[in-house]
């Protein structure tokens, strides 16, 4: 994966340029030196943590006094005939985060601020069960969230519910009264990094609603009329039983 741009120049003079990018742990990219020289240009890298900078090359040779394990990461790309030295890492780790520059023989300088991402790990939403649904009831709040774990800066997470994204940063829910045409739609939530259009990690589920039943007044008056008509059928009934009872009491004396 090559370097994405994460917004413009933040900084501009006369000699000076600066830019801001995130590349992906593990990824391939290119820092691309938009000076041409066929007399000298060099890179050099300054780490989050350092005070100065380091020397990395010098056109198109690598500097040998770097560890053997980056000597193996980099290397310079470009038209070397007409003066074009880009550098390229490989295999980019945490340790490859901080300022690199390139300046050419008459001291202009283009400065990269490489911000390497760590991914999250995992990402999962919240109160699914073991076949993949989010329990509900029709009618009544539910909230839907999903969180990431772990990532470097926070990831971006974005949870689509009935067709619409809620985004947030590492975590994110969405309280809402489902209907019953809403019973069984899909929730996906993605993580990743909107800046390089990277989410690289998602998982879904399906909304499964427990009716919500109600009873009209109507329908209490009919339940309760009903229950009449079944009190008088039985005393009725119980009457008649007697009275037959009776009779062959007496017939049989």
């Amino acid at each position: 994966m090559s370097f994405a741009y994460l917004f413009a120049i933040f900084a501009v003079n006369s000699i000076t340029k600066v830019f801001a990018i995130y590349a992906v742990k593990g990824s391939t990219g290119q820092l691309v030196c938009p000076y041409t020289s066929t007399n000298s240009l060099r890179w050099s890298f300054k780490s989050t943590t350092a005070s100065s900078y380091t020397s990395y090359t010098s056109n198109d040779r690598i500097s040998p006094n770097l560890p053997p394990e980056l000597i193996q990461r980099l290397s310079v790309t470009g038209n070397h005939a007409i003066g074009e030295y880009h550098l390229k890492i490989s295999n980019i780790q945490e340790s490859d985060q901080g300022i690199y520059q390139c300046i050419d023989f008459t001291v202009q300088s283009y400065t990269q601020d490489l911000i390497v991402i760590v991914g999250p790990t995992n990402i999962t939403i919240e109160n699914v069960t073991p076949n993949s649904r989010i329990p509900g009831i029709e009618g009544q709040d539910m909230t839907i969230k999903c969180t990431a774990t772990g990532g470097q800066p926070a990831p971006d997470i974005k949870l689509i519910i009935l067709g619409s994204p809620y985004t947030g940063k590492q975590s994110v829910q969405h309280t809402f009264k489902p209907l019953g045409t809403n019973d069984g739609s899909n929730v996906t939530c993605l993580a990743g990094y909107q800046e390089i259009n990277s989410y690289p990690l998602s998982t879904s589920a399906n909304i499964h609603l427990m009716r919500k039943y109600t009873t009209s007044i109507a329908g209490h008056e009919a339940i309760e009329d009903m229950y009449r008509h079944l009190t008088i059928f039985a005393y009725i009934h119980l009457k008649f039983m007697k009275i037959y009872v009776l009779r062959i009491m007496q017939d049989t004396k």
